[in-house]
């Protein structure tokens, strides 16, 4: 596709690529290292993957209404932005688009844009509001925090707001990475009637030391509280049926956490290095503990694996150097590779007779082994 005269000098500081419709993609900003202000030409259609990743001089973009989509991390890392003009014509922006973007303190988001990730605007620690055009048929604004048209979603909170936040009665689905890298959130209360909480919406919310979570919430997405390393303890839905990958990764301060009945699977590195983790009572519907499940949590000190359980799979409470005592009941059938490795202070393992011969999997540090 031969390029206009006016496309060539309009294109002539980014890398780009032609689409089949006419327009443009670009790819990449030439001379990113010194470029403070961009105005993308009116042949563009399409803000590419990681196009301005890193730009460290960038203040200022503007896009015209050519543009539809900013894809993936298009703007990522771009610490000096500041002022971000998104004309009409935007439809998607995509996962992590303008992550990390510290300077950025407010977002205006046009009629035309019909989906938006969560996580778009993840560790924008100035941003304190998102606006939308009153007559976007797909989202509102309320108190600077995005929602679905209907008020059935919180969709994207801006991550510079300083304190606690009550989520609207009426919200029943807290969307993916929604409140990720809201570092100076500090408590969040949710409404009941809220059903779901999606995967990665408190990641990396480093202050945040108390969420109230109604019974009514039936999912908890993956890594949901992900590096949440002030929140100290944890009260989980009565409806709740699994704890999903990864939910409290190295939640360091996480003392406590009551696990509901009903909850029949606790899935991989569901308490990854949560070291500060110390009362937790397992219930008695659970048939499943995951690989990794309690991994390095070195404060535990007794456990009882409930009666119903099935599986202890590969590494589950490795690393739990604290862990005295043990129990395993006679419904177990698997005990998976080093389950309890580097149990350095595990002394007695209570188990019945017929389990005996799992005792292969765990390692060489206990002394006493008690049939029952």
């Amino acid at each position: 596709m031969s390029l206009s005269e006016k496309e060539i000098k309009a294109l002539e500081g980014f890398e780009y690529e032609a689409l089949r419709d006419g327009t443009y993609k670009i790819t990449s900003l030439k001379h990113k290292d010194s470029v403070a202000r961009v105005e993308i030409p009116d042949c563009v259609s399409v803000i590419g993957q990681s196009a301005f990743f890193n730009c460290p001089t960038l203040e200022s973009v503007t896009l015209p209404a050519s543009v539809k989509i900013i894809e993936n991390s298009a703007f990522m890392g771009c610490g000096s932005l500041a002022d971000v003009n998104i004309s009409e014509g935007v439809a998607r922006i995509e996962s992590q688009a303008f992550c990390s973007c510290g300077a950025l303190h407010a977002v205006n988001l046009p009629k035309t844009l019909s989906f938006l990730e969560g996580s778009a605007f993840y560790d924008c620690s100035a941003l304190e509001r998102i606006t939308v055009a009153e007559d976007n048929p797909c989202y509102l604004s309320l108190d600077g925090v995005l929602y679905t048209k209907d008020m059935k979603t919180l969709v994207a909170f801006p991550a510079g707001r300083v304190g606690s936040f009550t989520v609207p009665s009426g919200v029943k689905e807290i969307a993916c990475a929604a409140f990720c890298g809201s570092v100076v959130l500090t408590e969040v209360t949710l409404p009941e009637g809220t059903e779901r909480i999606g995967a990665e919406v408190f990641m990396g919310c480093i202050s945040l030391t108390s969420v109230s979570i109604p019974d009514s919430v039936t999912e908890i997405g993956a890594k949901a509280f992900h590096e949440c390393e002030s929140l100290e303890e944890i009260d989980l839905p009565r409806g709740l049926k699994k704890i999903s990958p990864y939910t409290f990764y190295h939640c360091e301060a996480l003392r406590s956490a009551r696990i509901p009945e009903g909850v029949t699977e606790i899935c991989e590195g569901g308490f990854f290095c949560c070291e500060a983790l110390k009362e937790l009572e397992l219930p008695l519907s659970l048939t499943r503990i995951g690989n990794r499940a309690f991994f390095s949590c070195g404060s535990l000190t007794a456990l009882d694996v409930p009666p119903n359980t099935i599986e202890i799979s590969d590494r589950a409470f490795f690393g739990c150097r604290s862990l005295e005592a043990l129990r395993i009941p006679k419904s177990v059938e698997v005990i998976g590779e080093m389950a309890f490795g580097e149990c350095d202070s595990l002394m007695v393992i209570r188990c019945e007779a017929q389990n005996g011969c799992f005792l292969a999997s765990f390692t060489e540090s206990e002394e006493d082994i008690e049939d029952e």
